[in-house]
């Protein structure tokens, strides 16, 4: 097994902080499985991690396998890779991660994505010229973080890239977004283990007018209703004052853990 040479510059461990927000990715078999945890303690170069949480695939964590691990911070994006040294099942499957690699830095983030839960309903919009502006029956789904950029969801309902939704959620239980207008950006499936289900991972994008203006031949405001809600500045502030106070109350939680 590599393992990390002392005094390393770019080390995984000096790089990520308590209660820090870690996505996982595992390619067993040619197939990925991925998951997303949090930071419980760092140790002589190790990582220890809460239960991480399966969001897609159907390969679960076991010691030895290589996962690349991923820390998003405010403008960029770090990937490492590490090894599951440890799974402690007497402790709620606690999980070690030992870094086998420096950390790389790979995209700027323009938006601080942080997690969140609860659950989200959605209609997909025809684009097509027959019956343009239409919308598909209501489907549900569940929320699993947000930016000011847009939305992760997990869903059994059938999404395509590209295609345009149309989102109704509530954030943390204070804020009721209706109507908000996205588009799917990234799509992967997966079957549930235990139902047999397809399960669709998305990743959609807020939508401004300016922006489907811009992206499409054809204007999408005039086939739809009045009440549709583009992502304008006001919203995106909404998100951005959300965001920032989990982020605090985060910090606080990492502080008092200490």
């Amino acid at each position: 097994m590599k393992k990390m040479k002392p005094g390393i510059k770019k080390d995984p461990a000096k790089l990520v902080q308590l209660w820090e927000r870690l996505e996982l990715k595992l390619d067993q078999d040619g197939k990925v499985a991925g998951f997303v945890t949090r930071i419980e303690d760092i140790d002589n170069g190790r990582l220890t991690v809460e239960c991480p949480i399966r969001i897609s695939g159907d390969h679960d964590l076991a010691v030895g396998q290589h996962l690349e691990v991923t820390a998003n911070k405010q403008n960029a994006s770090y990937i490492f890779k590490a090894v599951v040294a440890d799974i402690d099942s007497q402790k709620e499957n606690l999980t070690t991660l030992e870094p086998i690699s420096e950390y790389r830095k790979t995209q700027r983030r323009r938006f601080v994505r942080i997690d969140i839960d609860g659950d989200i309903t959605f209609k997909a919009v025809d684009s097509g010229e027959q019956n343009r502006g239409t919308f598909s029956f209501e489907k549900k789904g569940e929320l699993l973080n947000i930016s000011a950029g847009g939305i992760l969801l997990s869903t059994t309902e059938s999404v395509r890239e590209d295609d345009f939704l149309l989102m109704n959620f509530w954030i943390k239980n204070s804020q009721r977004l209706e109507n908000i207008l996205g588009i799917a950006k990234r799509v992967e499936t997966s079957i549930d283990s235990e139902t047999q289900k397809q399960e669709y991972l998305v990743g959609i994008e807020f939508l401004s007018k300016e922006k489907s203006e811009k992206r499409f031949h054809w204007n999408l405001a005039e086939y739809l209703p009045s009440d549709i809600n583009f992502f304008n500045e006001a919203l995106q502030q909404l998100v951005v004052q959300f965001v920032y106070k989990q982020q605090v109350e985060l910090r606080t939680k990492a502080k008092a853990n200490l």
